[in-house]
């Protein structure tokens, strides 16, 4: 995603109607859209995952379901920032491209920093306490 939101900057609103920056566009909403259920899936299989697959007490602790919906509904308003953002840089002329362009790094950076990245150490903990339960949720092969 970072890559493609670097390539919509590097534009510096050139061309905002053009056929390249809806590319581009389409490009970024194609790998959230990847990330969002990519990570969804994992958020629910973590939450559906039987405590007899061998999730630790402690992984229990620091996820409940709680959490993961509010994760998963954080992540349908998100993408529909970016849908409005989108529709934004494609064809409003009368906004500044330095506007845009600041919001779309915002619109980046506080999912990465504000959502996703306590989910970091939620993962952490997953692959330390049930390397394999980890292992089957990101589609890595199991170890013999």
């Amino acid at each position: 995603m970072l890559r493609a939101v670097n390539a919509i900057v590097a534009t510096n609103g050139a061309d905002r109607g053009s056929h390249e920056l809806k590319r581009l566009c389409e490009a970024l909403r194609k790998a959230a859209l990847t990330h969002i259920e990519h990570e969804n899936a994992l958020l629910g299989m973590i939450l559906h995952e039987p405590a007899t697959g061998g999730l630790a007490p402690e992984f229990l602790k620091v996820m409940s379901e709680a959490v993961v919906s509010e994760h998963i509904e954080e992540h349908r308003r998100w993408l529909g920032d970016l849908d409005s953002l989108i529709h934004r840089l494609c064809s409003s002329f009368d906004v500044q491209w330095q506007v845009l362009r600041l919001e779309l790094c915002s619109w980046f950076v506080d999912h990465a920093v504000g959502y996703d990245a306590h989910l970091k150490a939620v993962f952490q903990a997953m692959e330390n306490d049930t390397p394999d339960v980890y292992r089957r949720a990101c589609g890595f092969p199991q170890k013999s």
